[in-house]
Parts: C-alpha cells; structure tokens; sequence
C-alpha cells in the first residue's frame, strides 16, 4: 500500500479541507456519525466574523440582506406544498461539510501515529477512511450543485481562496463528483467500517453514483439515455452482487431499536439527543393541539398527497390522521390546523411524544429501495423496454407494502411503467427529503404545483436553484443565481 497510497490520501486531505463555501439557510441536520462525522464545517463563520469585525460599519446592512434573502426563501417555499416546504426548509440550512475538517486530521493523524507505511492492517484501515472521504466529496458537491447551481471547484489545497470563481454545474459532475464517487466504489470494502449505516461501503458510493448518473440524465445537464445506461448498470451491480435485500416490514426501518440494522438502509446520518446529535423528529412534526404535550407543527402532511397515497403498510405507519387534544379526541380534519400529521419518524421520540424537540433515530441518505426503484427507472429510460428485472424491482417494493397481486405494476409499456415507477417513489420515500430533487430532474414541478408555478421566480429565471446567501455575495462578489 505504501507511499503509492499515502500520496493522493494527502491530495485528498488538502482538497477537501480547505473548502468553506456553503453555509446553507433553512435546516437539513447534516451530522456525519461515528467518530469522523460528527462536524459542522466552521471556515466560514472565521471568514464572517474577521469580516464583521474589520467592518462594523456594514454589520447591519449585513444582517438586513440576510432577513430579506431568508423571506425570499420563505416565499418560495410557500408557493409549495406543506410536505414540500418541508424538504426545501430541512435541506437547506445545515453547511454541507465539503471541507471534512475531522476527517482530514484523522487521515492526518492516523499516518502519522502509525507509521502508516510500515503497517499493512493500518494502510488498510487507511484506505477505508480514504474512501469514505471520497463519497463525502462527491456526496457534497451533489447536494450543492443541486441546491445551488455552479459553485467553487476545489480539487487541492492550492485551488482554494476566498474570491475563487464559481464553476459551472457541468465540471464538478465531471471533475468532482463522479471522480469522487468512482474511486469510493473502488476502494471502501463492500462491508462499511462500522458494520452498518453510519459509514458508507462501496454499495453505498454505488447507490450515490447511480443517483448521480440519473440527475445527469435529467434537469439541467440532459445527458440522457446513456447517463440512464450508467444509472442503470451501477444500480444492477448492487442488486446482483451486494446481498442487500428489504427489511419484511416497512414501518421496522424507521425504529429505534432498528437503526443499525444492515440489509437495507445503506448511508445515514445517526442521531442521538444524549450525545449531542440529535434529530429535529421531535415537536416539530407533532401538531399544534396534540396533548399532552402540543407540538410545534413545523412540518404536516400535504392533503391531496395523503389522500392520493394507496392504503396501504406505508400510509398506516407514515401518517396521524386523529390523535387527543386538550378538549377531546379529533381527527385530523377537525383539528386546529386541518392536516394529517407526519407520523414517519415518531419512534425517535425522545422522552414522551410531542415532549422533546430533540429526537434520535436515523435521516436516510440511501437504501436499498433507492436502488430497485433507480434501476427499474433507469433501465427503462436506457432502452425504451420494460426488461423482467425491472418489473421485480419495483414489485418488491410494492409487495413489502402490501400491494395486492392483482395491484402490482405488470405493464410493459414504457411510459406508463415509468410513471408507476415515479409514483411508487413518492409513496415509498415520503418524507425523507428526496422528492423535490426527482421532480427537479424529471421537470415536473409545473405538473405537481400548477397553480402555483406559473408566474413563480423559478418559471420566470428558468432555473429551480436556491438564492446563494447574501454573505458569500458579499465576500465573493459573485452574481447570485436569477431573480435573487
């Protein structure tokens, strides 16, 4: 392993520890777990707070911009759907860590501690952290370009500055994130490090660049059928040769004392409130009237989307729809705010229900029904077929809800099977922060929220990207994205 190895761990380790860009405005609790992920990226509040306090004078511009910018955020969100709102709010206010600061000194540490080159387990060990923090890379370049539109390209320590311009969404899939993820798949072991979710394995790097393949297919680079091609045989790599298979009972995955089960849930951020790493699965998603212990309603279920949702194992366990409140037992309907209650999450309670704001559990990045449903998407899109291991997949999915057979999706036909598909998606990850994404990609946001998409900011820009926040303007002298 060596020196051979050691060096672009080095590069890698620079690379990725200097970058400070993105600090994000609404709230996606990003906090990598196990010992190397717990981390909030901190370069850029340094770099505001010697700017604040070398220019004082401009502090309360400063702020004043930044309220505005939060309102035009505030507006967009409200244009869309409760359930929505809440993947836009959760996804875009927590830093994503480009940066791994921890990882770097680990990398750091760990080579210089053992003598790295001299202790093959080590090297090994080594590798593995390396490999994790490629995925990490890739990973966070993919939710920024998403997010964001072009931002820095920084690949080494001497590509970062604070004035660097931005880089087009095209080269950092190009230049960054599929390198980053090919060289994850390469080197991280099929079993993660920690022997479940809270480190990624090559599957996990897998998942991710097939995800990444398919976005590249879609909305705004429209690669298409080849990139489909590509999603498609990283996705069929994992489901003939992973041994990772769905968990019999949907509502198991999302409880406690289930988290750290291995067979399908692949990367996710861990949560724990006595360790300081807690989720917000707590008050917010309880609403405002439920008793004993009234919740925060930051978060509901959109109604048309509730009562589209097939009744199925998934609806019973995602939703609330009656619960007691202090004058007596309501349902959702005569409740002071009118909506079902997002469910998902409540076994993460931490203490009594609706008493803590401070929740454990797991937020999912990916499982193994990402990949059956991405394979039956992809594969179809690739070849204009519906092929026999593409109806499997999105049946399994559709068996472990509970579908009954003569309910199972057997058509053929490529559109209506790809439109089976996108449905099923939105039952199957309601409420785990992807399907604003999908619908980005596949350019559907006009069909889904037509009354309010015309004349909205992203209509009028042609654009679905988030304002860059006002301080990295400020800093950088960067034109923000359109309409901001």
């Amino acid at each position: 392993m060596g020196t051979d190895m050691i060096n672009p761990a080095i590069e890698t380790g620079k690379s990725i520890g200097d970058f400070g860009m993105m600090a994000i405005t609404a709230g996606f609790f990003l906090v990598l777990s196990a010992l190397m992920w717990v981390t909030f990226f901190r370069w850029f509040m340094k770099v505001i707070n010697d700017t604040m306090s070398a220019q004082r004078e401009t502090f309360k511009e400063l702020l004043a911009e930044t309220r505005n910018q939060n309102i035009q955020l505030n507006n967009i969100s409200e244009g869309l759907a409760p359930e929505t709102q809440m993947r836009i709010k959760t996804v875009t206010n927590m830093a994503f860590d480009l940066a791994v600061e921890r990882v770097c000194r680990i990398i750091k540490r760990v080579r210089e501690e053992n003598h790295i080159s001299d202790k093959e387990g080590t090297a090994k060990k080594f590798e593995e952290v390396l490999g994790e923090a490629y995925f990490l890379r890739g990973l966070s370049y993919f939710y920024l370009v998403r997010m964001y539109g072009d931002v820095p390209l920084i690949l080494a320590e001497t590509d970062a500055s604070t004035y660097m311009p931005r880089t087009a969404v095209a080269e950092i899939y190009d230049q960054a994130i599929i390198p980053s993820l090919k060289k994850a798949v390469e080197i991280l072991p099929a079993k993660s490090r920690s022997g479940f979710s809270s480190t990624p394995s090559k599957w996990a790097a897998e998942a991710c660049l097939a995800d990444a393949y398919m976005t590249m297919a879609g909305w705004p680079l429209k690669r298409g059928q080849e990139y489909y091609s590509l999603a498609a045989a990283a996705a069929k790599d994992i489901i003939d040769n992973s041994g990772l298979y769905l968990t019999e009972e949907y509502a198991e995955l999302w409880k406690e004392a289930n988290k750290a089960q291995p067979n399908e849930v692949m990367f996710a951020i861990h949560h724990n409130a006595k360790m300081k790493t807690a989720s917000n699965y707590g008050k917010s998603y309880y609403p405002s009237d439920f008793a004993p212990n009234a919740g925060w309603s930051d978060y509901y279920a959109n109604e048309s989307f509730f009562l589209n949702y097939p009744d199925d194992a998934r609806k019973e366990w995602n939703y609330m729809t009656e619960w007691e409140t202090k004058n007596g037992h309501v349902t959702y309907k005569e409740s002071a705010d009118k909506l079902p209650a997002i469910s998902k999450y409540y076994d993460y309670d931490n203490g009594a229900p609706g008493k803590s704001a401070q929740a454990n559990g797991i937020t999912c990045i990916y499982r193994y029904a990402d990949v059956l449903l991405m394979y039956a998407e992809a594969s179809t899109r690739a070849t204009n077929s519906v092929n026999a291991q593409a109806l499997d997949a999105i049946q399994k999915v559709q068996k472990r809800a509970g579908y009954a057979q003569d309910q199972l999706t057997t058509t053929t036909d490529p559109t209506a099977f790809t439109t089976a598909v996108f449905n099923e998606r939105g039952w199957e990850f309601f409420a785990e922060m992807k399907r604003w994404f999908e619908l980005v990609r596949l350019e559907k946001v006009s069909e889904v929220r037509a009354e309010t998409w015309n004349g909205s900011l992203f209509q009028s820009n042609n654009h679905y990207y988030f304002p860059i926040p006002y301080q990295q303007i400020r800093l950088t002298q960067w034109t923000n994205n359109a309409g901001y």
